[in-house]
């Protein structure tokens, strides 16, 4: 009899507890109740910004068929030019090297110029500077 690792067992609850909240009932790509507050933008769910990251993130064609969230939170000009883009709740992500770089490759396409300026939702930027996009490799290149 094989006995369970308490440890990866603990990590697996961990993980499940990161999972993708459903999209804002409207289908606005607000989440109304995310643990990053009310500005954040799934990405997937805004078509000319989905868009817009499918030509600029340059990830291999194993990548796009993984289904994961990565967050990263943006500061933003008027204009949708981005000037800070950090991945956000990194912890669980540094455990598993393949989403770190997953991440750290969406943040720099998002800092890129050929990403800027953004096309948010004019009535998502009046929110304010501060957005946190959320990034699916496969919503985003699945579809």
């Amino acid at each position: 009899m094989v006995k369970a690792n308490p440890v990866f067992a603990l990590f697996g609850v961990f993980l499940a507890g990161f999972s993708a909240a459903p999209a804002g009932a409207a289908g606005d790509g607000v989440r109304p109740y995310s643990r990053f507050g009310l500005n954040e933008l799934v990405v997937a769910d805004v078509e000319d910004l989905r868009r817009q990251i499918r030509r600029c993130w340059k990830v291999p064609a194993v990548t796009r068929k993984k289904d994961f969230d990565i967050h990263v939170r943006i500061e933003l000009s008027p204009d949708g030019t981005v000037h800070t883009a950090r991945v956000v709740d990194r912890s669980w992500i540094v455990a598993d090297p393949f989403r770190f770089s997953v991440a750290r490759s969406a943040s720099r396409a998002i800092l890129g110029r050929s990403c800027n300026p953004l096309k948010i939702p004019q009535e998502r930027k009046k929110d304010g500077k501060r957005i946190t996009l959320t990034l699916n490799p496969r919503a985003i290149f699945g579809r």
